[in-house]
C-alpha cells in the first residue's frame, strides 16, 4: 500500500503486481468526495485498473466512526464508479446513492460494514 502522492515511484518496478493506492487521506478528518478519490486514482495513468486497489492512506482507528465509515463509503462509491457499477442500489443506504458490488471474497471493509449495520450506524 502506498499513499496516492507517492505512487509514481513504483511505476518502473511494479510489473504485473497490484498496488493499493491510499487515496483516502486519514490525516484529514474531512470526508473526501468520490470525485476526489477518482481524481487521485486516475492521476496514476500508468497503473492499469486490474492492478489498482483503492484503500485509505493508513488505519482508521483514530477517526470518529462517522468519519471512518464516510471514508469507506466514498472509497466504495469511487470504486463502483471506476468499474461502471454506479447504477446498482446501495445495500447500506435507503437513499438512491450509488453503491458498489461486493467483492467475491470477504474483506476487512466488508466486516466493518457488517458491524456498522449491526450497530445501527447504517441501514441494511
Amino acid at each position: 500500500m502506498i499513499e496516492y502522492d507517492f505512487a509514481v515511484a513504483y511505476e518502473s518496478v511494479l510489473r504485473q503486481r497490484q498496488l493499493a493506492i491510499g487515496a483516502a487521506d486519514v490525516q484529514n478528518k474531512q470526508i473526501e468526495t468520490s470525485e476526489q478519490i477518482i481524481e487521485r486514482i486516475q492521476a496514476q495513468r500508468w497503473l492499469s485498473p486490474e492492478q489498482t486497489l483503492i484503500t485509505t492512506s493508513c488505519g482508521l482507528n483514530h477517526l470518529s466512526r462517522e468519519a471512518a465509515f464516510g471514508k469507506l463509503n466514498t472509497i466504495a462509491d469511487a470504486s463502483a464508479t471506476l468499474r461502471g457499477d454506479r447504477a446498482l442500489p446501495n445495500p447500506f443506504c435507503s437513499t438512491s446513492q450509488p453503491a458498489f458490488r461486493s467483492p467475491p471474497l470477504l474483506t476487512h471493509y466488508d466486516l466493518l460494514w457488517q458491524e456498522a449495520v449491526a450497530d445501527g450506524m447504517l441501514l441494511a
